[in-house]
């Protein structure tokens, strides 16, 4: 419990909290100006915060080395965001040639959905859903314009996921390239099921191209919550301002009852409650919807 409330106190949290309830972030920099400018502009940094902490300081009292360091990573996430959009429409095209649709998850479809400026929200791979069925023909297409498989001649049946790094000096983000959306949270029958239900309600991304999809908001918040559980173990305020962010957008929306439904059915209750729930500080209060 004395972590959380400590935790509660952090100047990055706070940074973060401003920016989700859409106040002034200007209120939070003397608790940032509190502490050693070094030691949290790199903090920022490792959690991927630092464009919005740059927002928050900008015109402000931080020292000007300080600025022009929050100002490079603003701008840098701003270019991958522009870089990162051409090189995901490029997939989703060469996919949608081969009848592969694709769902985007993560990156670029986050950050242009749920942030008003898509450079606040740094990435650094596209995480992209397909059908298990097409996973073998994505795999050759991504090969085919020289990505490499990172564990190449592994079987493919028991593993969510492949990782492929871009052609070297490409410039181009790595792709993880998933077939089963919650990951190591469902097995077997479970993360079929998961996986059928979720392409049934996937939803046209037509910014990303005519195969590309997006997942439904009940089905995001599951994936969010269970992938900040699972493999960020609870850490990381990040993973946390996306979650409040689609809470946000949606508490008015939310299908709570099926969430819980699909959750369990899915073998994600656990990592779902959890991740919904975290003991960090940036959150939202979900309004359940009447029915």
């Amino acid at each position: 419990m004395r972590q959380s409330a400590d935790r509660s106190r952090d100047p990055l949290i706070a940074v973060a909290r401003a920016f989700l309830e859409g106040q002034s972030l200007r209120h939070v920099m003397r608790a940032v100006a509190a502490l050693d400018w070094d030691a949290t502009v790199a903090r920022a940094e490792n959690e991927r915060l630092a464009p919005i902490l740059y927002i928050a300081l900008r015109g402000g009292a931080a020292p000007a080395p300080i600025l022009a360091r929050l100002r490079a990573s603003w701008m840098a996430a701003e270019c991958q965001h522009l870089l990162a959009g051409k090189q995901l429409r490029d997939i989703v095209g060469a996919f949608g040639s081969a009848g592969v649709q694709t769902i985007v998850l993560n990156g670029p479809a986050l950050a242009t959905a749920y942030y008003p400026d898509p450079a606040l929200r740094p990435f650094i791979d596209l995480d992209l859903l397909v059908r298990r069925c097409d996973r073998q023909r994505a795999l050759e297409i991504l090969a085919a314009r020289s990505y490499t498989h990172e564990t190449p001649g592994r079987s493919l049946e028991h593993v969510p996921a492949a990782y492929l790094a871009p052609p070297p000096d490409s410039g181009l983000l790595p792709i993880d390239l998933h077939w089963e959306c919650v990951g190591q949270s469902a097995v077997g029958r479970a993360a079929e099921q998961a996986a059928e239900e979720i392409w049934s309600r996937a939803v046209a991304a037509p910014a990303w191209g005519d195969a590309a999809r997006t997942l439904a908001p009940e089905d995001l918040l599951i994936y969010l919550a269970a992938n900040f559980a699972i493999h960020h173990t609870l850490t990381g305020a990040l993973w946390q301002l996306d979650l409040a962010l689609v809470l946000r957008r949606h508490r008015g929306t939310l299908d709570w009852d099926a969430i819980v439904a699909r959750a369990r059915r899915w073998g994600a209750r656990a990592p779902c409650i959890s991740g919904c729930a975290p003991p960090a500080t940036i959150s939202v209060s979900p309004h359940r919807r009447r029915r």
